[in-house]
């Protein structure tokens, strides 16, 4: 992709990180998740490598194993928890969340983009 087709994804897209919609998505990963899950399970040393590359002022890449807005809550609430800054994401354009989650995921940085651009 080129480096302008990605300015103006993000600009098209409207995306940002707001505090209002990481604790909306945190509330409700934590409703849903408690009942669905026994545990989130983190590896620390992983954890500690990336936060050690974000102090040294570097940047870093997570790569989503599944395709699914999962994957967005689950980042975004292991990074609330942590305390580290919420990653933007990618979603192809061909990929739309439902137009009601839509504003909430652009809040807590899902960047969409087009392969045609």
């Amino acid at each position: 992709m080129k480096r302008m087709s990605i300015e103006a994804s993000l600009a098209r897209s409207q995306a940002k990180i707001t505090k209002f919609g990481v604790q909306s998505v945190v509330w409700a990963y934590n409703k849903v998740m408690r009942t669905a899950l026994q545990g989130l399970h983190v590896d620390s040393k992983s954890l500690a490598a990336v936060k050690k590359l974000l102090k040294d002022g570097r940047r870093v890449v997570l790569m989503p194993v599944y395709r699914s807005f999962a994957d967005l809550f689950t980042f975004v609430y292991i990074h609330q928890h942590f305390g580290i800054q919420p990653p933007f994401m990618l979603l192809s354009e061909k990929d739309q969340p439902p137009p009601a989650l839509q504003y909430l995921l652009r809040s807590v940085g899902l960047v969409t983009y087009s392969l045609e651009s």
